[in-house]
């Protein structure tokens, strides 16, 4: 879900960088939409990069600066991962949530590789060289090599090296861009940042402990939400039962901490059990699942944390309202899953 977020975001500035190219206005309005549309919500993502790649190539021919169209080229290999992540269009109704995605070591060469480009092509600002691309060919060739040389080799080798490379990327591109950045694409460049960063280094809520989720088997809004968080749970820190069966009757019957009357109606609210023994509903048990996760999701949870309790429940409860209506009641209490993830639902 992070990264087809992210994605979304670099597809949409994108399109918006590309209106201003120098080709022929459908290919331009096809270069710019294409990409949006299939990468950002997972059609065909593969035939859309194809598109606009050519569209680019073509561009180059009008007069387009070949600096730029490589550093789009190597943007677009770096959105196109072998396997479409959660989250996407595309991908709804697999079997499997998370389906093997992973951010491959080819695609965070290609997002590094972006980034030195854009880094050689602030040269000329930073170094007060007049000319554009031709007056500093030279010049931006030897960086452009070594650099690119560099963090390709320490993106696809150890994650120490890997890290290492990325914040000596950082530090050259903080360098350029407020010293004098000529190359344009600002707000692609930084989300090239947040994209390629390892959010592995932002680690779980609570590491080494399972929660208990328990959610409305009958309700597709929270079928919706427990896919979500088995795709992006890889370290297997939460799981997951029905509100009413078996294993919530018997950990809330005769516990304080719910504070439930089970003879009354069940909670209308995602409930999660921590490893430490606290209840929690509503908003905070949603902003606690996710922070479970670790990376770019425990961030946001992080934030959103900070909203008032009585805010963040009145934004949980209007959506719990109209959720029947807009998502369709599923079949069973529990989503179908592979049998490996079956394995973390209790009845």
């Amino acid at each position: 879900m992070t990264f087809a977020a992210l994605r979304l975001l670099l597809c949409l500035a994108w399109a918006i960088e590309l209106r201003d190219a120098r080709a022929a206005p459908p290919l331009l309005v096809a270069a710019a939409l294409t990409p949006l549309l299939t990468l950002g919500l997972g059609f065909w993502p593969k035939l859309g990069a194809g598109l606009s790649a050519l569209a680019l190539v073509f561009a180059t021919t009008r007069g387009a600066d070949p600096l730029s169209a490589v550093f789009l080229l190597s943007v677009l290999i770096f959105c196109v991962p072998p396997i479409e992540p959660h989250g996407v269009v595309g991908t709804r109704g697999r079997l499997d949530p998370g389906g093997g995605f992973r951010v491959t070591d080819t695609m965070l060469a290609a997002g590094y590789a972006a980034r030195a480009l854009a880094v050689a092509g602030d040269l000329p600002g930073v170094l007060g060289i007049q000319g554009g691309l031709q007056g500093a060919l030279h010049l931006q060739a030897s960086y452009l090599l070594g650099g690119v040389g560099l963090l390709l080799g320490a993106t696809l080798s150890n994650p120490a090296l890997r890290r290492f490379g990325f914040f000596i990327l950082l530090l050259a591109e903080l360098y350029t861009l407020t010293t004098g950045a000529s190359f344009g694409f600002l707000p692609l460049r930084l989300l090239l940042i947040f994209a390629t960063f390892e959010t592995s280094l932002i680690g779980p809520r609570a590491p080494g402990t399972v929660d208990r989720v328990f959610y409305d088997g009958a309700c597709g809004l929270c079928h919706t939400a427990v896919r979500c968080l088995l795709a992006e749970d890889t370290q297997g820190a939460l799981r997951f039962a029905p509100i009413g069966g078996e294993t919530f009757v018997s950990l809330a019957v005769g516990t304080a901490a719910f504070d439930i009357d089970l003879k009354g109606e069940l909670p209308d609210s995602l409930i999660v059990l921590t490893a430490d023994g606290r209840v929690l509903f509503r908003a905070r048990a949603v902003l606690h699942a996710t922070a479970r996760l670790g990376g770019y999701a425990r961030l946001v949870a992080f934030l959103l944390e900070r909203v008032p309790t009585r805010l963040a429940n009145a934004a949980y409860d209007a959506i719990a309202r109209v959720r029947h209506r807009v998502f369709r009641r599923p079949d069973e209490a529990c989503p179908l899953m592979p049998a490996y993830l079956r394995e973390r639902f209790d009845a």
